[in-house]
C-alpha cells in the first residue's frame, strides 16, 4: 500500500514552532529534526505508512528540539534559531501542502506583546517538563476514598509522611511558617472543610489539631 501524508497542524511562538502530526495509535514513529527540515514517518492503526517532509521557512536549533507521542498525535517542539522572529508560514516555499493546516486553536498574535511572551515562556517550561516525564502513574482503581482522610490523619499525627502503612502519596513537607491545610476524616469532611493554619517554627505536624 502506498504511503500517505499525515494531517499536520502548526503554530508559531516566540521561541518555538509547534508541529502536530495527527495520527492515532501510531507505531514505528520516527522524527528527524534538522536545521532546515523536519522528516516524519510512522504507521497508523491500519498499518499504513505515513510520511511527511517539511522544508522549513527558517533555520531551527535541531539540538534543542523535542517531540512527544500520544495515542492521538505526535507533537514536535522545534526551537527557532532566531528567537522572537515571527514566521509568516511554516514552509520555505510559498506553497501550502494540502495536508498542512494552521492550528487556529493555539495561534496567538504574540509579536510585540511582552506579557504574552512571558506567559508563553512559562507554558514552554511546563510542556518541556511533560515531554521528559517517563512512565505512567500507578493505577488507584482499588483505592477506598472513605479511608483517605483517616490515613492522612494518621500520617500527620505520626510526625511525618513516610510512616509504613500510610497513604502512598508523595506529599511535600511544608517549611516552617508555610501554610498547612487541615486534614479531616472522612474524605467527605476533608473536601468540605479545607481550612488554613500556620505551621510555627519548630512545630511538629503532630502538634497541629486535626478536625
Amino acid at each position: 500500500m502506498a504511503r500517505q501524508s499525515a494531517k499536520t497542524l502548526w503554530y508559531d511562538r516566540p521561541w518555538y514552532i509547534f508541529l502536530e502530526f495527527c495520527v492515532e495509535d501510531s507505531t514505528d514513529v520516527k522524527v528527524d529534526i534538522e536545521d532546515h527540515r523536519v522528516v516524519f514517518s510512522c504507521k497508523n492503526a491500519d498499518g499504513v505508512e505515513m510520511y511527511n517532509e517539511i522544508n522549513l521557512y527558517a533555520r531551527v536549533n535541531s539540538k534543542d528540539s523535542q517531540q512527544k507521542r500520544s495515542d492521538r498525535s505526535i507533537t514536535c517542539f522545534v526551537r527557532k534559531w532566531k528567537e522572537k522572529v515571527a514566521w509568516p508560514r511554516l514552509t520555505k516555499e510559498n506553497i501550502k501542502p494540502v495536508w498542512l493546516f494552521v492550528d487556529f486553536d493555539n495561534w496567538r498574535d504574540w509579536e510585540g506583546d511582552e506579557e504574552a511572551e512571558m506567559a508563553m515562556t512559562e507554558q514552554y517550561a511546563e510542556l518541556l517538563q511533560k515531554v521528559t516525564v517517563k512512565g505512567t502513574p500507578p493505577a488507584m482503581d482499588d483505592l477506598d476514598v472513605s479511608t483517605v482522610g483517616h490515613c492522612l490523619a494518621e500520617t500527620v499525627s505520626s510526625g511525618g509522611f513516610t510512616q509504613p502503612g500510610s497513604l502512598p502519596l508523595a506529599l511535600p513537607v511544608p517549611k516552617p511558617g508555610s501554610q498547612l491545610l487541615h486534614l479531616c476524616q472522612p474524605m467527605g469532611s476533608l473536601l468540605s472543610a479545607w481550612t488554613k493554619a500556620k505551621l510555627l517554627p519548630g512545630q511538629r505536624f503532630s502538634e497541629i489539631p486535626l478536625c
